[in-house]
């Protein structure tokens, strides 16, 4: 890339100078020839001044000095050389003089001026002067070589800018491969730094991105993989457990019905685990009035052959939470099975505005309590340990979706899942 972007910049210096130093060429060597013309103009009309009209009959003609390495002559009306330098009969240019034309030709780098010398409007003789030899070509060559100095100095110019600027634009570049090939080598943890080249900081920011996407996937991914060999393993036993006792006892139905709702809850909680190893995406929602109602009917029926009320506390007015469907359930869902299992009395179920009684505010609480003491160690968003089979892979899933389960009370035991309203900002 910096040898194309050096390249380019070259030819495109060297191009302009072409377009631009051709023309500029062509009139400096105008400018040149017609430069010298006039000072040798200049040079006759001033010695033609001094030359009496009767051509120094009688006295010799004082002539100024000719141009360096030039002649100056002063030719009669028949043609002949009467004084000064030159050829001694009068050649084209001084022929024309004498016939009252002023004359100029460049002959091999050598310029030729003739005027007519006059008197009382009548030509009387010609003065013919001329420089060098080939000071014309000398000069044109030395206005050609300071403009072939300057087009070299200004491609060179071009070549040590294009050579900077190409080093500046693809050294981000370079840097954001660098990152790309450490991201394919596993390391996710790299960053493409920005160079304040807005093009280059979006590429950088893209690389930036995808790797934060890629990272957090497999992140999910081998965070699936450990919860479901914690929460998978455990009930999977307990379902072979019962089922070989029955075996030999003989009585098949209570264990087979202990196995089906194993199984229920083992395929809730293969779904929840799902919802964790997957983006969760800004768009899901779900109605806790309407879910919590779901599950209250489902375990109205367990609690109440235990002397156990249910009671759901949840004031009108729109419970819709930024969370998936699955993960809610299997929140709620652990919840109530803790409560039955190892909780006592009546169990309320309960919605709320998390900074008081109506549902305005941009976080809902909803807490599930009864009346029995919780002694086990709580567990954190990190670990899948703690009590239960499903609690620590609620309090992910909690995380996840940009809310917080927590205890809020040990005795009686009261455990609040704090979600942000659809749009709102995580809860931490």
């Amino acid at each position: 890339m910096r040898r194309r972007i050096v390249r380019v910049s070259v030819a495109v210096t060297a191009l302009a100078v072409l377009l631009f130093g051709v023309p500029l060429a062509i009139a400096a060597v105008q400018l040149v020839r017609s430069t010298l013309v006039n000072e040798l103009e200049r040079t006759a009309l001033a010695a033609s001044g001094q030359v009496n009209p009767s051509l120094g009959e009688g006295d010799a003609l004082e002539l100024p000095d000719p141009p360096p390495g030039g002649e100056l002559g002063v030719y009669d009306p028949a043609g002949d050389r009467v004084a000064g330098t030159g050829p001694s009969r009068a050649d084209g240019v001084a022929t024309a003089a004498l016939g009252g034309a002023t004359r100029d030709v460049e002959r091999g780098g050598q310029v030729l001026v003739a005027v007519p010398i006059r008197d009382a409007e009548q030509v009387v003789g010609a003065l013919r002067v001329t420089s060098a030899p080939r000071v014309s070509w000398l000069r044109i060559a030395q206005v050609l070589g300071a403009m072939i100095a300057g087009a070299a100095l200004a491609i060179a110019v071009a070549w040590a800018v294009a050579s900077r600027a190409s080093r500046r634009l693809a050294a981000p570049l370079e840097e954001i491969a660098r990152v790309s090939a450490r991201h394919a080598d596993g390391d996710l943890a790299a960053r493409a730094p920005t160079s304040g080249i807005p093009e280059t900081d979006e590429v950088a920011e893209a690389v930036n991105s995808a790797a934060v996407t890629v990272s957090e996937v497999l992140a999910r991914e081998r965070s699936f993989s450990a919860e479901a060999s914690h929460q998978l393993r455990t009930p999977l036993t307990r379902v072979r457990w019962g089922l070989e006792a029955a075996l030999a006892e003989g009585d098949l139905r209570p264990a087979v019905e202990e196995a089906v709702r194993e199984v229920a809850a083992l395929d809730e909680g293969v779904t929840a685990l799902l919802e964790l190893a997957r983006p969760t995406s800004a768009r899901e929602h779900t109605d806790l009035s309407a879910l919590i109602e779901d599950l209250a009917h489902s375990h109205r029926g367990p609690l109440a052959a235990a002397n156990r009320p249910l009671s759901l506390d949840v004031p009108a007015g729109r419970w819709v939470a930024a969370i998936a469907p699955g993960a809610a359930r299997h929140v709620v869902q652990v919840l109530l099975e803790n409560a039955d299992r190892h909780g006592a009395g009546q169990v309320t179920v309960r919605l709320r505005d998390a900074a008081g009684t109506d549902a305005t505010s941009s976080t809902i609480a909803l807490d599930v309590l009864d009346e029995g003491t919780f002694a086990a160690p709580w567990p954190d968003a990190a670990a899948s340990t703690g009590p239960g089979i499903g609690l620590p892979l609620a309090v992910r899933l909690a995380d996840d979706a940009g809310g917080r389960l927590v205890l809020a009370s040990r005795d009686p035991t009261t455990v609040t899942l704090l979600v942000p309203r659809p749009g709102d900002v995580q809860v931490r």
